[in-house]
């Protein structure tokens, strides 16, 4: 087993994430059981899929030989008997943690998240796909992008409380922290999207509001298990790209990584930039820079 170990995390107001020691394997085995609310559901609905993560406790076993943690932020409000109670989860600090003692353990440790973490200075896509209505200024995008700088300032403040000042050493750069002891930490993006990217339509049926016939944005009910399987694919498409650079194959199991091609050459904003000066992080390079975005289709 390699020294390296991959962080993925879904960023929103709830989150999740997820620890890969490994690759995976083959993503079908693991894709999630879903209600399907289609008035005709047919033989290639997704529902039909098996082998559901629909629970932490799901990801917290041995996959193919490799381990699996995962945790997750999530507040629900209900109503039992009359009355209204709260569900409310915080798997923060168990996250913290375990990225300290796989510091601690030397192993290099990359961390991405599923939110636009760079932006250009002018309204201009990053690359072709997220031309696709997933440009990174767009409402949900955007929303994401906020939680995301909220969640990474949690995850390093809490770091940097625990740890020896300058003992973390971050950078967006594969290459040094691959070749090199001089950063420990890597940054990057996540983009989920194609045939693996389950819509929160998919998990539940929109809800009702009051007793009239307006519904809330699906997005306002978009459930735990969702967090949990855009983290997993972030940090399994960080795991299909390194594995088959060092293989002659390119593709693993059934799927693949693609590092999305970056043409835009002006000025950019960081957001991991933002994250680390607000955590008082050192981060390599210093001036803000874009990051690898790594997606699955």
């Amino acid at each position: 087993m390699e020294d390296i170990v991959v962080y993925g995390i879904d960023a929103g107001a709830n989150y999740g994430w997820v620890r890969l020691e490994s690759h995976p394997g083959d993503l079908d085995n693991y894709i999630p059981e879903i209600k399907c609310h289609k008035p005709r559901c047919i033989t290639k609905c997704i529902c039909k899929r098996k082998n559901a993560i629909s629970s932490t406790d799901r990801l917290t076993n041995t996959m193919d030989g490799s381990h699996f943690q995962a945790g997750r932020k999530y507040s629900e409000k209900y109503s039992v008997a009359g009355k209204n109670q709260t569900t409310f989860i915080d798997d923060t600090p168990t996250l913290i943690n375990l990225i300290l003692a796989d510091l601690q353990d030397l192993k290099k440790v990359a961390v991405g998240i599923e939110a636009p973490m760079w932006c250009t200075t002018s309204l201009t896509i990053r690359f072709l796909e997220e031309g696709n209505g997933a440009h990174w200024w767009n409402p949900a995008a955007s929303s994401a992008t906020i939680n995301a700088i909220n969640i990474g300032v949690q995850i390093f403040s809490g770091l940097g409380a625990l740890v020896k000042k300058g003992s973390l050493r971050s950078t967006t750069d594969i290459n040094q922290w691959l070749s090199s002891n001089q950063c420990n930490i890597l940054l990057f993006e996540g983009f989920v999207y194609g045939q693996y990217k389950i819509e929160s339509i998919q998990w539940t049926q929109k809800r009702k509001l009051h007793k009239d016939t307006k519904s809330l944005s699906i997005h306002d009910f978009k459930p735990p298990e969702e967090h949990l399987w855009d983290a997993f694919l972030v940090a399994s498409a960080f795991w299909e790209f390194h594995s088959s650079s060092k293989k002659s194959q390119n593709k693993l199991g059934n799927y693949k990584s693609i590092v999305q091609p970056i043409t835009y050459q002006g000025d950019v904003l960081s957001h991991w930039h933002t994250i680390l000066r607000k955590a008082r992080i050192p981060r390599n390079p210093v001036a803000d820079q874009d990051c690898l975005i790594f997606s699955i289709q």
